[in-house]
């Protein structure tokens, strides 16, 4: 996947930093900026910044930036899990009233940011309000600039009246960039613009937020909502640093068609056949290049071009409607003479060499004289939680373990095995595994690895006890290159991996921690486990006998 690379972040020095808070927007002459609070990893110290809001759809707390490459692994946050019975009953506070054992601000700031608390039968939930915007409305860096324009959506289709229709046709404008489009766009794109509830709270954001120093709206109605969340818990409260999956919206129509100016389709006569460069049948030995490009993104300052824009793939959020409907494409025919494109011959033999390249990219206001490309995000979706298994086992074991050991920084994140083996795959779907970053203060990491079992198979826990205190970079290569590994040995973990990374870690199994995982909803099971796994790993003291002698 490419690398994401912010130039601003860069200028914060060699120190990792995590993005910690964000508080609000603010509008300059070149056009709408986010501001962000960053903490540093290893100092505690606190900067701000100002990045382009074509940046909020990647933007969530706890995620950390490596000389401004974005990490895969949050540095905080455990997996949580609420049913929320109405979203649109909430009351809205401030960052002042977050209790400071919950989320620490070091006694900064005059708490004017905006949140939304739930009242939950698992507790009170507590959510930034511009995290709840970011994961209902902002899909892309075209919804992100469009959010704080009033009407601005109108311009990115042809207007519907909101409401339900059995059949709706969404006819997107050139000025929605066709690299953003799928399936899984054009049905959020549909609730947003057309479901009158989702509409009136994306125009509430522009109408309450507007000219304040917050971020401030009316949430739609969903009912029973279900959140799967990352978040940091203080008893029966949970603070949301990135909403990952939710559940409650309703599909404005039974059928939903969507094209765009350039989704066509050329039909050819077979008359008068080109060549074109195509796959070589005589298997020539020739080593083939794959290209990869990584985007440097600047400061927003200078704005964009109104053309040309590049595309990468996030791995960020998921949304569940209420079932599921046809979605097709709609493609402009066009007939035009010449045949079927014929191939010349290229090779497709010999081996692959990854070839990487950067460039310059910007999300900030498109502007005729920039010279820019902007910078689109495709959406995919995560890992999910259906997919886990008896991962749950371990997530409920390592909350009791955060519950327990509050000073400990606990990360947690799921992630997709690598692709292209038989281990890959479970039950017909990307196998998960789960990672979990312990972060003991005053010393080196320890990172927990397990991965989803199904199709028989037998394997322990591991732990990566690494053996120095490290930058979270050579935490996160360590985590892939083991990960990787796993899967390249059909499923055990691979001994040439372990040895291969003995200089920076140690690693360790841990079989039959864990057992039997179908008791892991057995009343007290997850807190003995808790207790283990923290003996093991040298974070709790053992109990002293007290018999006599």
């Amino acid at each position: 996947m490419s690398r994401l690379l912010i130039r601003q972040l860069t200028n914060l020095g060699p120190e990792h930093v995590e993005m910690y808070w964000l508080a609000g927007l603010v509008e300059k002459e070149s056009g709408w900026f986010v501001r962000a609070a960053m903490r540093g990893v290893e100092s505690g110290q606190y900067s701000k910044v100002e990045l382009p809001i074509g940046l909020l759809p990647i933007l969530s707390l706890g995620h950390v930036f490596a000389r401004g490459e974005r990490q895969s692994l949050p540095a905080r946050g455990l997996i949580g899990q609420a049913t929320i019975s109405d979203t649109s009953e909430c009351e809205e506070i401030t960052s002042a009233d977050i209790p400071a054992g919950l989320y620490s601000f070091d006694r900064r700031g005059s708490g004017i940011q905006r949140l939304l608390r739930y009242s939950t039968a698992q507790g009170d939930v507590l959510i930034p309000t511009i995290e709840l915007v970011r994961f209902l409305f902002l899909h892309n860096s075209t919804l992100a600039h469009a959010i704080v324009r009033p009407g601005a959506l109108n311009l990115l289709f042809h207007p519907e009246a909101p409401g339900y229709q059995r059949v709706l046709t969404l006819r997107f404008t050139s000025k929605l960039p066709k690299r953003c489009l799928s399936h899984q766009f054009a049905q959020e794109f549909a609730w947003i613009a057309l479901d009158p509830g989702a509409r009136r709270a994306w125009d509430r954001v522009c109408l309450q937020s507007i000219g304040k120093e917050y971020v401030s709206f009316t949430p739609p109605q969903l009912r029973n909502s279900v959140w799967k969340f990352r978040g940091v818990q203080q008893g029966n409260q949970w603070l949301v640093l990135e909403l990952l999956h939710l559940t409650g919206k309703h599909h404005p129509c039974d059928e939903l068609y969507y094209g765009h100016p350039s989704m066509k389709e050329v039909i050819r006569s077979k008359e008068n056949a080109e060549r074109k460069p195509g796959a070589d049948t005589n298997g020539d030995d020739v080593s083939r290049e794959h290209f990869v490009y990584d985007y440097e993104l600047d400061d927003g300052q200078d704005g964009a071009k109104t053309h040309g824009e590049k595309a990468t793939d996030i791995y960020s959020k998921q949304s569940e409607f209420d079932r599921s409907i046809t979605v097709e494409k709609l493609l402009i025919k066009l007939d035009r003479p010449g045949g079927n494109w014929a191939t010349e011959p290229v090779s497709t033999t010999g081996p692959m060499v990854e070839v990487r390249k950067t460039i310059k990219v910007s999300s900030g206001d498109q502007r005729l004289s920039a010279t820019l490309p902007p910078l689109e995000f495709k959406l995919l979706k995560p890992a999910s939680w259906d997919c886990a298994g008896d991962l749950s086992a371990l997530a409920g074991t390592v909350q009791k373990m955060a519950q327990r050991k509050p000073q400990i920084q606990f990360g947690m994140s799921l992630c997709y095995l690598k692709t292209g083996r038989v281990f890959s795959m479970a039950n017909r779907k990307p196998r998960v595994g789960l990672v979990v970053t312990i972060m003991p203060p005053g010393y080196p990491p320890i990172v927990l690895l397990d991965v989803e079992r199904t199709g028989d198979v037998a394997l322990s826990l591991i732990a990566l006890r690494f053996r120095h205190r490290t930058t979270f970079d050579v935490v996160e290569a360590s985590v892939q290159r083991s990960l990787d590994g796993l899967v390249d040995a059909s499923g055990h973990w691979d001994h040439e991996v372990e040895q291969e990374l003995s200089k920076v870690c140690a690693c360790e199994r841990m079989p039959k921690m864990l057992t039997p995982r179908n008791k892991a909803d057995a009343e007290g099971q997850t807190a003995l486990w808790a207790m283990k796994l923290l003996l093991r790993l040298g974070l709790e003291v053992a109990p002293v006998s007290s018999g006599a002698g």
